[in-house]
């Protein structure tokens, strides 16, 4: 199923010469294949391949591109905007991934810069 997604994502750009070289990055590295198997992070695998024609070497870049792209495509040339949301962002993904505040309060989440 990637294959046949990633190849209907870059035929229909009119870009499918880099169908291959996508199929072959997730090939070649095992921190991709989770990624793969999700439809919305392949997506995003392809939206970051198809501008650059390769993919970040970690997944913590990879992650990083994805965010500045979704945010930069969210908030066309005010990027006064996208640096608070970006921090409350991080703040909310180091909470989850170190389980801070968790025991505390399901619904409360790690401050950050936050101004809209």
């Amino acid at each position: 199923m990637q294959t046949l997604f990633v190849t209907r994502w870059f035929h229909a750009l009119d870009k499918a010469d880099l169908t291959a070289g996508l199929l072959a990055s997730i090939a070649g590295r095992e921190d991709l294949a989770p990624l793969a198997e999700n439809p919305l992070l392949l997506t995003a695998l392809c939206v970051i391949y198809g501008n650059g024609r390769r993919l970040p070497e970690d997944r913590y870049h990879l992650y990083q591109r994805i965010l500045d792209n979704v945010l930069y495509n969210r908030y066309l040339g005010d990027a006064r905007s996208r640096e608070p949301l970006k921090a409350r962002l991080e703040a909310i993904a180091y909470g989850m991934h170190t389980g801070e505040g968790l025991a505390s309060s399901t619904t409360a989440t790690p401050s950050g810069d936050w101004t809209c």
